[in-house]
């Protein structure tokens, strides 16, 4: 095969017999260098400028003949579906984002409310005062209803409070005695 063309959209092209390596020489390299491609065999794509336009071409051989088939193509129209993908990606992956951020936000509030509850409660057992108000009581109570780390803990800062205020009502009985006696 010599390049020249036997079938095109366009008639003329096959009527005056183009040649897509001699009619585009100089004119348009790119185009020639494609075709001389297409004819050392094989199958494959080459990519080439034609009429200004960027265009990709499929090509391979038609068995048992000289001849190749080859299926051009405007590089917009074969990129539709990879920036179709690309733009796909994307929003699947801003999506993705705004779900971890809300998830995490989530999980960074059920760890740091009753973390910072039992942290003020201790700080107030811590400083000896053994009365809560209802909001911090609320916090040990809602913590109790846990069924993990933080309802254990909620049980153990109950009874950590229940012994310190038998300890204080033992010393207060033991000192009313002392100074009655």
């Amino acid at each position: 095969s010599t390049g020249n063309t036997i079938a095109h959209k366009t008639k003329d092209w096959v009527r005056k017999d183009y040649n897509y390596i001699d009619d585009t020489k100089g004119e348009n390299q790119t185009c020639s260098d494609a075709m001389v491609t297409v004819l050392q065999g094989g199958t494959g794509y080459v990519e080439y400028v034609m009429e200004n336009i960027l265009k990709f071409s499929g090509y391979g051989p038609v068995n048992g003949t000289d001849w190749f088939v080859i299926a051009p193509m405007r590089q917009e129209e074969a990129m539709v579906e990879v920036v179709e993908t690309r733009i796909s990606l994307s929003v699947f992956t801003l999506i993705f984002i705004l779900l971890s951020f809300i998830v995490a936000v989530f999980i960074a509030n059920t760890v740091a409310k009753p973390v910072n509850g039992v942290n003020t409660v201790m700080k107030k057992i811590a400083s000896g005062i053994l009365y809560f108000t209802e909001d911090e009581t609320d916090v040990i109570v809602q913590l109790r209803k846990r069924n993990d780390e933080f309802g254990q803990m909620g049980n153990q800062i109950t009874e950590l409070k229940n012994a310190l205020v038998d300890i204080v009502r033992s010393v207060q009985t033991a000192a009313a005695e002392v100074s009655a006696g």
